[in-house]
């Protein structure tokens, strides 16, 4: 069982639509691999979370390293 606190949107962008997938809780994960076709949603910026990038809000690990350092407002 997936707690709801883990399903997060994700903006997939080569495909024009959101969907609500499981996040990472203990690494930031520098792409997101399609179940369906296999192709990578990889962040625009270098070295940056893919679910940071294209989701709804920071992933797990940044919350709490921007929390730790006072600058996470979510």
């Amino acid at each position: 069982m997936v707690h709801s606190d883990r399903i997060k949107k994700i903006e997939l962008s080569n495909l024009g639509h959101v969907k609500s997938v499981e996040w990472p809780m203990n690494a930031c994960q520098i792409y997101y691999k399609y179940k369906n076709c296999g192709g990578l949603l990889v962040p625009k910026k270098q070295n940056f979370c893919a679910f940071c990038f294209y989701g709804e809000d920071l992933c797990q690990p940044e919350q709490i390293e921007r929390r730790r350092t006072n600058e996470y407002k979510g």
